[in-house]
């Protein structure tokens, strides 16, 4: 990292996974490298909350921050963040080995909510349903992709709740698109009426949906996935307990720019379920007797 302070003088983005043995050079690399967009790190145990301060501080024009599986993450992460208002399209603070408190969370999207395109903020177990409503309800304004994976506190009635009434909320400001992915696997409390509303707010632009895990989600509700996405690449619905050959018949029949299905757990899937004949497609199966 001091050789890079001095030898990359017009780097303006830096992407690192596991970067486990750098310290107080953060602190060097950012001050000498203000010109910074795009800082991405991924399982840093020695990024603190003296490091954060110094990236905020020095690279005022960052776009995109991932602090992923970061051991350290604390609320007081997300005070520094807001620094970054106007300008912060991209957010990823996934994985922390301690969630953040929901209040925190809040109120850094009331700073920098309306310009994220991205927000990924999985395994944060404390956040409920107050947080969409209160959080990305009311100040998410351009996002395209939304990531609330192992967040258990979520409800079924929660999320069909928010989603139904997300562009409303907007009052007489411009409402959110419709999302273009979605992952909310492993929330195991979610069900049809969620996945209902989603259909309903986003269905005709989503490309990626991830329901890994909603394990009672009835047969009627898989269904209107092919009914309601036909832009859909990419879909996870594994371990949906209801997801059978029918299901998957109409998913290929209908979504025709489809190019993968998970389908881990399914177990009413058969040596009958239909695939489509195509190089792009690839229908994954574990567990499953085909």
């Amino acid at each position: 990292m001091e050789t890079w302070a001095t030898s990359l003088p017009s780097l303006t983005r830096l992407e690192l996974l596991g970067p486990f043995l750098v310290r107080g050079t953060w602190k060097l690399f950012f001050e000498s490298h203000p010109q910074l967009e795009a800082f991405l790190i991924t399982q840093s145990p020695r990024f603190d909350l003296e490091c954060m301060e110094s990236l905020v501080t020095n690279c005022k024009g960052l776009k995109e921050v991932r602090l992923k599986e970061i051991e350290k993450m604390e609320d007081g992460f997300l005070t520094y963040l807001k620094k970054l208002k106007g300008g912060l399209s991209y957010l990823d603070l996934s994985d922390p080995t301690t969630s953040c408190s929901e209040t925190a969370v809040i109120g850094l999207l009331k700073v920098v909510g309306p310009t994220l395109t991205y927000l990924n903020l999985g395994k944060h177990t404390l956040l409920t349903d107050n947080f969409l409503n209160k959080g990305i309800k009311l100040h998410a304004r351009t996002l395209t992709s939304l990531v609330l994976s192992h967040l258990p506190e979520l409800t079924d009635e929660g999320v069909a709740q928010f989603f139904s009434t997300w562009t409303e909320a907007a009052g007489r400001k411009a409402p959110n698109p419709p999302l273009i992915s979605l992952d909310l696997s492993r929330n195991h409390e979610l069900s049809s009426a969620s996945l209902a509303a989603i259909l309903e707010h986003s269905g005709s632009t989503l490309q990626y949906l991830n329901i890994n895990g909603w394990k009672s989600t009835s047969e009627e509700a898989l269904s209107d996935i092919a009914k309601l996405t036909k832009d859909l690449r990419s879909l996870d619905v594994g371990w949906c307990r209801e997801m059978d050959d029918f299901v998957m018949k109409s998913l290929m029949e209908e979504c025709r720019r489809v190019e993968e299905v998970k389908v881990w757990g399914c177990n009413r899937l058969t040596a009958r379920c239909p695939r489509k004949v195509s190089t792009f497609l690839r229908l994954i199966y574990v567990g499953i007797v085909c």
